[in-house]
């Protein structure tokens, strides 16, 4: 089966053919992987990666690992790396934990990117700033004695007492 004519199947309007193409790339899919990321790095705007990033993921672990080994040796750039890396589930998480742990190659922000889609809730944005609670609850962990902030900031005042067991010295 040619990688164009598997595509427009996958991405058609038929659902039957849809369905065939998307059992065999997962039957046949790492065989076909590499062949996938040939093509697809002459692919120009976003509409053009959705069939290539939906082939992938339902490719899975072996595609993951050949995209990931293809950006190692710059066969993908590392943009198209990184968005093509959005493409895998939950199959994938170990992988991610790997990449996300890995210290040579500048990929770990997608590893932690994968990691924490995988844990969020689908169509919900993980939680983050000054209003939401979670992070409301991190900055009350961080209070010291009496809620005065620790540790107090660069223009505040000095703490008044020490952690390292020794009494603070009085300026006066």
């Amino acid at each position: 089966m040619k990688i164009e004519s598997l595509l427009e199947d996958l991405d058609g309007a038929d659902p039957a053919r849809a369905e065939a193409a998307a059992a065999w790339l997962m039957a046949e899919g790492g065989s076909v992987a590499t062949e996938l990321l040939a093509e697809v790095a002459a692919v120009r705007g976003s509409a053009g990666l959705k069939p290539y990033t939906r082939a992938l993921g339902l490719i899975g672990p072996p595609a993951f690992d050949a995209l990931v080994e293809a950006g190692r040796r710059e066969e993908v750039a590392g943009w198209l790396l990184g968005r093509l890396l959005t493409a895998f589930d939950e199959r994938c998480a170990d992988r991610y934990a790997a990449l996300a742990s890995d210290p040579d190659h500048g990929t770990s922000g997608n590893g932690f990117s994968g990691l924490l889609r995988l844990t969020t809730p689908a169509g919900r944005t993980p939680p983050s700033g000054p209003g939401c609670a979670p992070c409301a609850a991190t900055r009350r962990s961080r209070r010291g004695p009496g809620g005065a902030r620790w540790p107090p900031s660069s223009q505040g005042a000095a703490p008044t007492h020490s952690t390292s067991g020794t009494a603070p010295r009085s300026s006066g």
